[in-house]
């Protein structure tokens, strides 16, 4: 479990990577055309982080994670690995 002040960093740093997508106003497509799979991957594993910063994984959070990977092309033994590497 994370602590305040982890979980508020958390927060931010999606926070943040939201806003550049606003910016860029990425959508799906764009993000399967224009990002590379490791860009791709450093995406969920900022989006586990979040879901994971409370200490509690509730389903339809753990849900949202596995269809943004199946939504931007992410096999789902890749998503469990980022899931498990940041659990």
């Amino acid at each position: 479990m994370l602590s305040k002040d982890e979980c508020k960093k958390a927060t931010t740093k999606w926070k943040d990577t939201i806003k550049k997508w606003q910016k860029e106003k990425a959508t799906v497509k764009e993000i399967n055309k224009e990002f590379s799979i490791v860009q791709k991957k450093e995406i969920l594993q900022n989006l586990w982080e979040l879901v994971a910063a409370d200490g509690v994984i509730n389903h339809y959070e753990e849900n949202l994670f596995f269809k943004i990977a199946e939504l931007i092309k992410i096999k789902r033994s890749q998503a469990n690995q980022i899931k498990q590497s940041n659990y």
